[in-house]
């Protein structure tokens, strides 16, 4: 009966042991891995939402240019049809 205590005893340290160490697992997976992947991640995603605000910026304010320079172009032809209309009708 000594025997199967001794065995049961070593077992039963073993078993804690192994639990103890699943436990801390645990406990540093939730308290320290999770959060500071978290934060990692809401860094990242405010960082790739501060580059596409500046992005869309800058595309508006090319798409605005381009418009604006186009408009000036159209402005200019259609000026130079009014006087060229003018010409030919004197």
């Amino acid at each position: 009966m000594g025997n199967i205590d001794a065995n049961m005893l070593v077992q039963l340290m073993g078993d804690l042991g192994s639990l103890g160490f699943i436990l801390y697992l645990v406990h540093r997976t939730t308290t320290h891995t999770i959060p500071r992947l978290a934060d990692a991640y809401i860094v990242a995603e405010e960082r790739l939402r501060q580059d596409f605000k500046e992005m869309l910026q800058i595309q508006r304010h090319d798409f605005t240019d381009a418009l604006e320079r186009e408009r000036q172009i159209l402005t200019d032809q259609t000026e130079r049809i009014c006087i060229a209309i003018r010409d030919l009708s004197k």
